[in-house]
């Protein structure tokens, strides 16, 4: 079947049972961003899609002339086929996901494998079809395997925070450590921020160490790793309130990552800059960064010559909407409103390549970042309206979930058009800051407070809101 046809019918299954683009994504079990490019034709949904496709809308593929195929995995035979003892072992191998995830590690170790992007994109397709298949039935064991493998570089290899440690081989360290790293990524979208934190650290001075005294190739790898260490500790500083530490970290990204060549990690590592300015409040430093950021896109895309690289649409969709947002906070309306603008059909774009785990941005981030500017630009009802958004999103990261809790309560308690909503706030204020004290994050702890103040100024008086201070609980 022509991928066009397979967008038409499904189209037409979504407006026959009159649904929206959301709702026909949350009924499937994915993103809006993925349904929106299977109905657009841009993609193909995946065999295990097709299969939960038919019993939503009620359609059989096969009479279409489409017949789903189960992903290439091994299967578990039947049990008639083989003994019990054997079907029960094999089942466990195929089902636990720590057991897929290291054999992945393994294998590539076994076949002399060394670009590790594509472990590293390996490692993340599992992660995303078992969250995907499991949905939130099975938190507890997928955090506990992305803790396992992001402890593989400090079990096997003996890395350390506190000196570079050589003694396996520089190979079996830089595949550990991209497996090690993915797994970070994932969790650092949970509330396990402290211990991707302590993780992460432990790479860092044997990577430093491998990137001045290996050979060329493992240099370049080395240095690309590293940046990507770099920017998730920049990240993670801003949540603990380390400002500092926040920007020395992204501006070392910046040389590592133009050391390895990555002109798409470059170009994150100075938008990852311009977010450490934002957290220290330097507003005018955020915008000049967020420009930078903007122009080496801007320049990669023009560049006429052999060595133009092509950058993924997401990593332009996290520039543009990082841009509107830093646009939203200088007042510069129709400058944020076209950023965002261009952040949102960058969103929407489609690559063959899959995703760098170290590109960050989904759906509740973009809202969060539209949010934001309308927020800044006293747009409080569309702010108010982004941030709910991002909350609703399937699955948003735990930080910009807290963030938008509580930059709905700074919307609603700002807004003029309307009498604000105490309960509202109560409640979302509550959800904020028990998601705060869950990330054991410093800086949203911090800005639950303030907004707890912005409260007590619109209702003063009020027992409930005062009441709340009972939720004030640092760890």
């Amino acid at each position: 079947m022509e991928r066009a046809n397979l967008a038409e019918i499904l189209k037409a299954a979504r407006e026959q049972k009159h649904l929206t683009q959301t709702e026909a994504a949350e009924a499937v079990g994915v993103t809006l961003n993925s349904w929106h490019r299977w109905e657009t034709g841009q993609q193909e949904p995946h065999a295990y899609n097709l299969r939960r496709i038919e019993e939503v809308f009620g359609l059989n593929l096969e009479e279409l002339g489409l017949t789903p195929q189960l992903p290439v995995v091994k299967r578990v035979p039947d049990r008639e086929d083989i003994p019990v003892e054997e079907d029960v072992l094999t089942a466990f191998r195929m089902q636990d996901l720590s057991s897929c995830l290291m054999r992945i590690v393994w294998d590539w170790l076994y076949h002399h494998y060394t670009k590790y992007h594509e472990l590293q994109a390996c490692i993340g397709r599992i992660l995303e079809e078992h969250i995907i298949l499991n949905k939130d039935t099975d938190l507890i064991s997928r955090r506990d395997a992305l803790r396992r493998l992001a402890s593989l570089p400090i079990d096997y290899c003996y890395l350390s925070a506190f000196a570079a440690v050589l003694k396996r081989p520089i190979e079996e360290i830089l595949t550990q450590c991209a497996a090690g790293i993915t797994a970070c990524w994932y969790l650092r979208k949970g509330k396990e921020l402290a211990f991707t934190a302590q993780a992460v650290e432990s790479y860092v001075p044997t990577l430093k160490a491998i990137t001045e005294s290996s050979q060329k190739e493992q240099c370049i790898a080395a240095a690309d790793l590293l940046a990507q260490c770099l920017i998730l500790q920049s990240q993670l500083a801003n949540q603990f309130d380390n400002r500092a530490a926040s920007l020395n970290y992204a501006k070392q990204a910046e040389q590592y990552s133009e050391a390895a060549g990555n002109i798409a990690l470059q170009i994150v590592a100075i938008r990852t800059q311009a977010n450490a300015y934002d957290f220290a409040h330097d507003w005018k430093q955020a915008l000049q960064t967020a420009v930078r950021a903007s122009l080496l896109l801007k320049t990669n895309k023009d560049n006429s010559s052999n060595k133009h690289t092509p950058i993924p649409p997401l990593v332009a969709s996290q520039v543009y909407a990082s841009l509107g947002n830093y646009q939203g906070h200088a007042g510069l309306k129709q400058d944020a409103l076209y950023s965002l603008g261009e952040a949102h059909t960058k969103f929407y774009e489609t690559s063959d390549e899959p995703v760098p785990v170290w590109i960050t941005l989904d759906e509740g981030h973009l809202l969060l970042n539209d949010g934001l500017a309308h927020l800044y630009l006293d747009l409080h009802r569309e702010a108010r309206n982004s941030f709910e958004q991002v909350v609703a999103c399937d699955t948003p990261a735990e930080t910009a979930r807290v963030e938008a809790l509580i930059s709905q309560v700074t919307a609603e308690t700002h807004r003029e058009d309307a009498p604000r909503d105490m309960d509202y706030c109560i409640d979302r204020w509550t959800q904020g800051m028990q998601g705060a004290i869950a990330m054991q994050s410093d800086h949203w702890f911090n800005a639950a407070l303030t907004t707890l103040t912005a409260m007590r100024v619109a209702w003063p008086g009020e027992k409930a809101v005062k009441d709340l201070r009972e939720h004030i609980v640092h760890w």
